[in-house]
């Protein structure tokens, strides 16, 4: 299993869309001329979500976000801002890929941020 990001959550990824990091990019292949593709990924839990990473072009380079079913994803988790996700990916048999998302949570605990394990 390899991680494909990492990211702790602003108000913006829980209430509009999460922003991925440029390097995330190249895991995901975007078929010529098309700007979003689906994906699906498993949570902790074993529940499945159909999510849409889009491309936006921004300058000299395109910024990726998951745009659908990231909303009903974080409601349905409580996220908050300062909480963390991880994205991982894993290569199945006959070269299917299986993404799965984890969320820690954060709590501060005398001032400082602690995340759950």
């Amino acid at each position: 299993m390899a991680q494909v990001f990492s990211k702790v959550l602003s108000p913006t990824d829980i209430t509009r869309k999460l922003a991925l990091p440029i390097k995330a990019f190249n895991r995901f292949h975007f078929p010529e001329g098309v700007n979003y593709v689906h994906f699906m990924v498993t949570d902790s839990d074993g529940i499945r979500y159909n999510f849409r990473l889009a491309k936006r072009n921004s300058g000299n380079y395109s910024k990726p976000e998951i745009t659908g079913g990231w909303r009903q994803f974080a409601r349905n988790k409580g996220l908050q801002p300062g909480d963390m996700v991880t994205l991982n990916v894993q290569q199945g048999e006959a070269g299917a890929v299986h993404y799965i998302i984890k969320v820690t949570k954060m709590i501060r605990l005398f001032g400082r941020r602690i995340y759950e394990a």
